[in-house]
C-alpha cells in the first residue's frame, strides 16, 4: 500500500513536503495571474484541481524562458516539479519547489538567476519529452478492417479497455 498520499499537506496550494517522496509530472490545467497577490501565479495541475502551484519568482522567470510570457499556450503542457531543501525563506532553509524539466522546449534551460540579493545561482531545467496525444481506441477499433488490425491494436491496448474494443 502506497501512503505517500497520507503524508499530503492539507493547504490551498502545491507545497515542498509533497513532493518528500519524490519528482512529479503533471499537466497545466490553467494559469491565473493576480498581480496584487503576494504570489501573483497560480498553475492549476489537471492532477491536484484546487491546489494549484505558485511558483515563485525565481521559478517564475524559468516558466517565462521556457513558455514564453503568454499563459494561454501553457495548458496541456507538462512540468516536473520536484522538492528542493536548499530553498530558504527569511534565510532558512525550509524547502521548496523547483521546476525540474519542462515539455515543449527544445533543449535543456541552463540559467543563472538571483538566488538572493547580490547571490546567483545556475538553474538547469530538463527537456521532458512532449505529452502524447491521447489515443481515441473507439475510432481506431471501428477503423480495423481486418481480424490482423484488430489483434495488433488488442495487444497495444491498455487490459482495462479489452471489454470495450469485444463491444
Amino acid at each position: 500500500m502506497d501512503i505517500e498520499e497520507t503524508t499530503l499537506a492539507k493547504s490551498e496550494q502545491q507545497n515542498a513536503d509533497d513532493y518528500i517522496g519524490g519528482p512529479k509530472t503533471v499537466t497545466v490545467d490553467y494559469v491565473k495571474v493576480n498581480k496584487s497577490d503576494e504570489q501573483p501565479v497560480h498553475v492549476h495541475l489537471v492532477e491536484h484541481p484546487g491546489r494549484p502551484f505558485k511558483p515563485s519568482k525565481t521559478q517564475r522567470r524559468i516558466l517565462l524562458i521556457g513558455w514564453g510570457k503568454e499563459t494561454d499556450v501553457y495548458a496541456g503542457r507538462q512540468l516536473t516539479l520536484k522538492r528542493d531543501p536548499a530553498i530558504k525563506y527569511g534565510g532558512a532553509p525550509v524547502g521548496g519547489i523547483v521546476i525540474a524539466a519542462m515539455s515543449n522546449i527544445p533543449r535543456p534551460i541552463k540559467v543563472a538567476l538571483t538566488e538572493t540579493r547580490g547571490k546567483k545561482a545556475v538553474h538547469t531545467v530538463e527537456v521532458l519529452p512532449d505529452a502524447a496525444p491521447a489515443r481515441d481506441w473507439a475510432a481506431e477499433v471501428s477503423a480495423c478492417t481486418t481480424e490482423a488490425k484488430l489483434r495488433s491494436l488488442w495487444q497495444e491496448s491498455p487490459a482495462d479497455l479489452h471489454p470495450l474494443i469485444l463491444a
